[in-house]
């Protein structure tokens, strides 16, 4: 490092001594440093590889020193020192304030598009608000809407099932056999509509909340099979074998509100009814004893679906595509509903198809006491 020093210093002073003489190249000069440094710098580690260090530095600074005055004393005049740290030096000068400069400006645009930025995004999240907040007013009035009509709806027809129920009955006399098959349709459509009413009517307390459940212990399996044996006729009538199995082997007790969980499992075997033109029904009965879980799957041979279907199948007013070819009537709220059931009382509901045709598997799981 002390003969580089020595070595840069010698130069420099060797130039303004004789009339600021220097190369004609930039270039030149760093050349002729490097050259001096080399020669100096070899030969110390000469020195110092043989055992003579101080020899080796004594000689480092004369050496390198006369190294440089040997090779400028035989260069050419060239330009003014100071003019060539004026022609170097300025123009890299000029060139940072400009960089500089560029920087800062840049800065400041950036600084200012962000804010703007900052300010619309703002502005766009205020207004999504007010909008969330009118939606979800207006969906509050249509939920209040629907629970209105509904109530509305359900007053005159629990009369007109009652008297038709009286006139099947022959509470009124006998029927001839054509009007015995007009009020069976009255009765059967009157059916229908009192379910899609209820169904309308579970959204709405869904959606605002004010779905109550009275939570009791009771065993799932011997409700099911009760379930079964009253929604067995009506299988009957169209055709198809509704069967009850139970393979429980230990507690089939749930802690659940009974009367939903009916409700539950009447939906999933009346839409096994609805799409099974022909062929058999089984509802299974099973708990895990490990994972303290109780199953009922309610197995059909119907239309089955595809993937698709299965993806959004528990969604509002979503039937399989294949639906309509078999039952035309239907919300597609049943199993939306039945799915809030199940879940706000703890459990789970799924379900499994190998494709079009070959039937649907649904499945409600619930935790054992």
């Amino acid at each position: 490092m002390i003969a580089i020093l020595v070595t840069v210093v010698g130069l420099i002073l060797f130039g303004m001594a004789d009339g600021y003489t220097a190369f004609s190249k930039w270039s030149y000069r760093i050349k002729l440093v490097l050259f001096a440094v080399g020669v100096a710098v070899s030969q110390m580690l000469q020195d110092i590889a043989i055992g003579h260090l101080q020899e080796a530095l004594a000689f480092s600074y004369t050496e390198s020193f006369y190294s440089v005055a040997a090779v400028i004393a035989t260069d050419i005049k060239a330009d003014d020192f100071f003019t060539i740290i004026t022609q170097t030096l300025l123009p890299f000068l000029i060139f940072i304030i400009f960089l500089i400069l560029l920087i800062t400006i840049l800065t400041l645009i950036i600084i200012m598009t962000s804010r703007r930025y900052t300010a619309s995004l703002k502005e766009s999240a205020a207004m999504l608000a007010q909008a969330d907040e009118k939606l979800k007013v207006l969906d509050k009035m249509k939920s209040e809407f629907v629970s209105i009509a509904s109530h509305q709806l359900r007053s005159p027809l629990t009369a007109i099932r009652g008297y038709t129920s009286m006139l099947l009955e022959g509470s009124f006399g006998a029927l001839s056999k054509k009007s015995t098959e007009a009020v069976e349709r009255i009765a059967e459509s009157s059916r229908f509509m009192a379910l899609s009413i209820e169904d309308y009517l579970n959204v709405s307390r869904i959606e605002a909340g004010n779905m109550c459940y009275e939570m009791s212990d009771f065993n799932l399996a011997e409700e099911t099979e009760k379930l079964v044996d009253d929604m067995r006729p009506t299988a009957v009538k169209k055709g198809l074998v509704l069967m009850y199995r139970s393979d429980c082997d230990g507690s089939c007790v749930v802690n659940a509100d009974i009367g939903k969980m009916r409700q539950v499992i009447q939906n999933l075997v009346d839409n096994a009814m609805k799409y099974t033109p022909k062929g058999s029904i089984d509802v299974i009965a099973h708990n895990d004893v490990a994972t303290k879980k109780m199953r009922i799957t309610v197995q059909d041979a119907g239309v089955g679906m595809d993937a698709t279907a299965l993806e959004d199948v528990f969604d509002k007013f979503v039937r399989a595509k294949n639906a309509n070819n078999i039952n035309t009537t239907g919300t597609g709220l049943g199993l939306f509903v039945a799915k809030k059931m199940v879940e706000e009382m703890g459990g789970a509901i799924a379900v499994t198809s190998e494709g079009e045709g070959k039937g649907s598997a649904f499945t409600v799981e619930m935790p054992t006491v």
